[in-house]
C-alpha cells in the first residue's frame, strides 16, 4: 500500500469522529514525510502529497468534499471530477502551502468510505 493510501486511511478512521479539514490531511502528509525525509520537509511538496491524499479520496469515491456552516457539513454540489478540481485550485491558490483551518474544504466520508475505514481499524 502507498504511502497517500496510507494516509487516507488514517483521514477516514479521523473522519468517524468528526469532519476532517485539508490542515488535518496536511499536518499527516508531514508527519509521515518528516519521519521519512529526519527533517522538516518542504511545505511545497507537503501540500502537493496532500492534495493527492485528498483528490484520491474523492476520486475514489470515499471522501466528500464540502465546507462546514453553522448547521454543519455541507457537500459541495458537484461531481468528484468537478470537486477535484475545485480542491487543487483553491490550495494552489492559497497565499502559503499550510493553509487555515478550512480555508480550502471539509472532508467527510461516504458510505464506502464508513466501509474502509470499518476494514482497515478492524485490522489494526
Amino acid at each position: 500500500m502507498s504511502d497517500s493510501q496510507v494516509i487516507l486511511d488514517e483521514v477516514l478512521s479521523a473522519v468517524q469522529d468528526d469532519w476532517v479539514a485539508e490542515v488535518e490531511i496536511y499536518s499527516l502528509c508531514l508527519e509521515a514525510m518528516s519521519e521519512e525525509a529526519g527533517h522538516d520537509p518542504d511545505p511545497v511538496d507537503v501540500r502537493a502529497a496532500a492534495i493527492e491524499v485528498a483528490a484520491g479520496g474523492v476520486e475514489q469515491g470515499l471522501l466528500v468534499a464540502g465546507d462546514l456552516t453553522r448547521s454543519g457539513f455541507v457537500a459541495w454540489d458537484l461531481s468528484p471530477q468537478e470537486s477535484v478540481a475545485r480542491l487543487r485550485e483553491a490550495w494552489l491558490g492559497a497565499a502559503q502551502p499550510d493553509v487555515n483551518w478550512g480555508e480550502v474544504a471539509w472532508f467527510d466520508s461516504t458510505e464506502a468510505g464508513d466501509a474502509r475505514a470499518g476494514q482497515s481499524t478492524s485490522h489494526s
